[in-house]
């Protein structure tokens, strides 16, 4: 009969993390931001502790760059060194954003740590009470890209081994919101005989298979608004017979995206009760929110006092009274939406907004910004863009276009 073990399962930390796009939060704000991949790792380790696990298993990308800095890898050994001091081992691999080349130095890490240190798969048993109850399988990035299957290179060694754990950082089957590395197939998975598939990559969290599990457990940490909701580890516990797996929040603060029709809107005051309409809802929450509004269905009077500025300033009137509760709430962005075809100033007979529509169908953002995503300095800012955000933009310089021509034409 094999004993049951525990363990957390994490991956996609990103220690800190720039949270390129905030720098313009109010200093205090901005602090919380910044250090909310640390915490997140803190509550790891609490959440470890007081599971009283076996070990943790740190699933690739723990640190945000491969230039990791000291204050990072200081961070991350002081909370194996927590863990070691109540006896919980942690395994780690490392991803295509702290690979292993990239480092420029590399701090000694206490007993209880077991790295893989190379893009071969190899294994760790892992030993409790003088017996070898679990190996646990991985391999870490040499380079920012492995393009390799890496799937195919995981094999169970030892029957008489009661666990076999695989850890795995890579993109699976036809995963577009992440760079295709390490990629596989579900199936290929499961062909191999093992208890666990711990994985890596995907920030979205996802079980993928039951059972085995097959398992992403997300990023701990929301970095944008791509990564909204509750992120954190999963709590899993095994036996001879079945694996139960709790989703633990680990996260210090929440990406929202909220739309707010705005069809009917038209002064201050109406902007101003939709939005707070909108946020008094999560009034409730326990963490801090980053919202990010979009205003759908603006009318032409909403556009005008977007473009005179009342909108932003009605942001910071709203923010103002909600940046400093203990658990604040701050709107980092707001956009107008335009549905023109609804505005009475586009329904006319207009053989030029007619060819500027049909050219509009046409353009394709990414010839557009490419420059600007190859240039040497900016690209080192830039993340790369989800569909959804290129078709925004088109949007948003469509609307601006829109405008100019309806506010210098007099349409």
């Amino acid at each position: 009969m094999r004993k049951e073990i525990s363990f957390i399962h994490a991956a996609d930390l990103h220690i800190d993390s720039p949270f390129k796009g905030l720098t313009h939060l109010p200093e205090t704000i901005k602090q919380d931001v910044l250090s909310s991949t640390f915490t997140a790792l803190d509550q790891l380790v609490r959440t470890a502790i007081a599971k009283k696990v076996d070990f943790v298993l740190l699933v690739g990308d723990i640190f945000d760059h491969n230039l990791h800095s000291l204050k990072a890898q200081v961070h991350v050994r002081t909370a194996c060194e927590k863990l070691g001091e109540h006896d919980i081992d942690v395994f780690i691999s490392f991803g295509n954003h702290d690979y292993l080349k990239g480092s420029p130095f590399q701090l000694t890490f206490s007993p209880n740590v077991h790295i893989f240190q190379s893009e071969e798969v190899t294994y760790f048993p892992y030993v409790k009470n003088n017996e070898t109850i679990a190996h646990i399988y991985g391999f870490s990035y040499e380079n920012q890209a492995v393009t390799a299957n890496k799937a195919v290179e995981f094999n169970k060694q030892g029957d008489n081994v009661p666990y076999h754990i695989a850890m795995l950082h890579g993109s699976v089957d036809q995963q577009t919101d992440h760079e295709p590395y390490a990629p596989f197939k579900t199936a290929e998975l499961l062909q191999k005989p093992f208890d666990y598939w711990a994985l890596g990559h995907v920030h979205s969290r996802t079980i993928i298979h039951e059972n085995p599990p097959i398992v992403y457990p997300g990023n701990t940490q929301g970095r944008h608004r791509r990564e909204s909701g509750e992120k954190g580890c999963y709590y899993v516990k095994m036996n001879q017979s079945a694996a139960n797996l709790e989703f633990i929040p680990l996260h210090s603060i929440e990406f929202k995206d909220i739309d707010i029709d705005v069809t009917h809107v038209e002064t201050i005051d109406e902007v101003e009760h939709a939005i707070q309409h909108a946020i008094n809802p999560y009034d409730t929450m326990q963490t801090p929110i980053l919202f990010h509004i979009t205003c759908k269905n603006a009318q032409y009077a909403l556009i005008e006092l977007e473009k005179k500025g009342y909108i932003e300033e009605l942001v910071d009137v709203c923010n103002s009274s909600y940046e400093h509760a203990h658990i604040w709430k701050y709107i980092y962005k707001i956009r107008m939406e335009h549905e023109h075809g609804q505005d009475q100033r586009f329904q006319v007979e207009d053989h030029f907004l007619t060819e500027l529509e049909h050219m509009w169908e046409h353009t394709q953002v990414e010839s557009l910004i490419e420059p600007l995503f190859n240039h040497v300095q900016a690209r080192t800012f830039l993340q790369q863009l989800s569909n959804a955000e290129k078709e925004a933009i088109k949007q948003a310089a469509r609307e601006e276009l829109l405008y100019a021509l309806v506010h210098k034409r007099g349409i």
